[in-house]
């Protein structure tokens, strides 16, 4: 994308427009979005200051996890270390809730917070799909997590091409 407007006059670049990528890069937006599209979501908010804390852990209750609104936040030099070398922080308290804030606030002032849903690593799916201007599903293919490290909110190391039904039609 960055580099978007040096690559058009000679390729088809296939990636979405700015405006639309830029939306689901950020993780508040996309719950935002698939919440009011029906699609179910985990609870979810952001804090920007350490004063909104106790709001958004009302709202969102515990076990919660924390995250970065744009994972290329903690993925910068040096800010991955940080947040100690992972996705997301489990959070299971109010008190450590606010530590683990203000860490990440120091990388940057928006962070999501988000209820942890329980279950296994390989629960986990997805499903992606290349959708036409016409609106219609155009090519798609499910997955499932196979190997998370760390376990349930790390990123996936073996991941299984196979078909999903539950995630088809959605």
């Amino acid at each position: 994308d960055r580099y978007r407007s040096k690559l058009e006059p000679y390729y088809r670049v296939g990636v979405p427009p700015h405006d639309s990528l830029d939306r689901i890069m950020d993780k508040y937006v996309l719950a935002t979005v698939a919440a009011d599209n029906g699609i179910p979501t985990p609870r979810t908010a952001v804090a920007r200051s350490a004063a909104e804390i106790d709001q958004v852990a009302a709202s969102v209750g515990f076990p919660c996890v924390l995250k970065p609104t744009r994972s290329l936040h903690w993925r910068e030099h040096g800010q991955w270390e940080k947040m100690g070398s992972q996705k997301a922080v489990p959070i299971y308290s109010l008190d450590e809730l606010r530590i683990e804030f203000a860490k990440a606030a120091a990388i940057n002032s928006e962070v999501l917070i988000q209820e942890f849903i329980p279950g296994d690593s390989s629960d986990l799916a997805s499903a992606c799909a290349y959708i036409g201007a016409d609106g219609e599903a155009k090519a798609y293919f499910t997955a499932g997590i196979v190997l998370k490290y760390p376990d349930h909110l790390g990123t996936g190391c073996l991941v299984e091409q196979r078909d999903i039904p539950e995630l088809r039609e959605p």
